[in-house]
């Protein structure tokens, strides 16, 4: 499984030293990675509670955490399934977070 978050998530409830050792990849000292999912589709992999817990086990082993997110965070279609939310990871990510910080292109779809 190349998705280092999705191994996290699904072990969301039994994080230690050990799983999380091994979703890490550090990349110099003082900058680990975890990977994120290899497609758009697989997001169901990553709900928006385990990732919580995840983040929060994170956050207790580095000063820093930062989270890649996709552009959208609005609800699903009402009439959809409410347990299919695709944004419900984001919005948990942003509603975590001390500082959220916006990256945009200057042409009008990214406005």
């Amino acid at each position: 499984d190349a998705s280092k978050i999705a191994a996290l998530c699904r072990s969301a409830e039994s994080l230690d030293d050990t799983v999380i050792s091994r979703c890490i990849a550090r990349v110099r000292d003082g900058l680990d990675v975890v990977t994120g999912l290899s497609r758009a589709d697989r997001w169901p992999e990553v709900r928006a509670g385990a990732l919580t817990a995840v983040l929060e086990e994170l956050a207790k082993r580095y000063p820093v955490v930062i989270v890649d997110v996709s552009a959208r965070i609005d609800p699903d279609d009402p009439l959809a399934d409410p347990f299919y939310d695709r944004h419900a990871a984001t919005r948990a990510v942003l509603d975590a977070a001390d500082d959220v910080i916006v990256v945009g292109a200057a042409e009008p779809p990214a406005l």
